[in-house]
């Protein structure tokens, strides 16, 4: 099992993209004709992590600031 820590920032920004995907997919984005090309180029794009390792986290730590080395 692992934690995780992100900043604020990092927080907002997943929040909001979260947000604008669940606006587009009540549009019915997910019916537009390239919508199973897009999803191939996001499986392509993946940077390796799998289902098991995301369903590892076992907690997030949110922090005001953090630097480069994820110290707070």
């Amino acid at each position: 099992m692992a934690d995780v820590m992100i900043t604020m920032e990092r927080l907002a920004e997943l929040e909001a993209a979260d947000a604008k995907l669940a606006a587009l997919e009540a549009a019915g984005v997910d019916n537009w004709a390239g919508y199973p090309d897009a999803m191939a180029l996001l499986e392509q794009e993946d940077n390796g992590s799998s289902d098991a390792e995301i369903d590892a986290v076992t907690s997030i730590k949110v922090v005001s600031d953090v630097d480069e080395d994820g110290v707070e």
